[in-house]
């Protein structure tokens, strides 16, 4: 229950604007997802990591002071955050991607190239 908890705090406080939460706890929800022994916890774990990464993009997409070189490195964290969750057989690639948290990081050209062919 606290690796679930602890990824949806940090995915709320992100979509909230305060990124001091996830900032606090990526290195154990990186462990949770490692530690995992059931796949479905291992997949939802994977899955709240992909939308904080989307959201953490967005964050630093919208504050104006993330500089060109921060926003490439967090767009490749999002899509390695989104093979990983996607890899799993029956994940709908098409839903997935299309929720909000992925907004800002649809626009960009890096993020097109990957996802579009698949």
């Amino acid at each position: 229950v606290e690796p679930s908890r602890r990824s949806f705090q940090s995915w709320r406080a992100l979509r909230d604007g305060d990124r001091s939460k996830f900032d606090e706890s990526q290195e154990q929800m990186q462990q949770d997802i490692e530690n995992a022994k059931h796949p479905v916890v291992q997949n939802a774990l994977r899955h709240m990591w992909s939308l904080c990464q989307a959201q953490l993009y967005q964050l630093l997409a919208t504050s104006g002071t993330a500089t060109e070189e921060e926003l490439a490195a967090q767009a490749e964290r999002v899509i390695a955050a989104v093979r990983a969750n996607i890899a799993p057989e029956g994940s709908d690639q098409q839903y997935f991607l299309s929720l909000p948290e992925f907004d800002a990081i649809r626009q960009t050209e890096v993020f097109r190239r990957e996802f579009s062919q698949r």
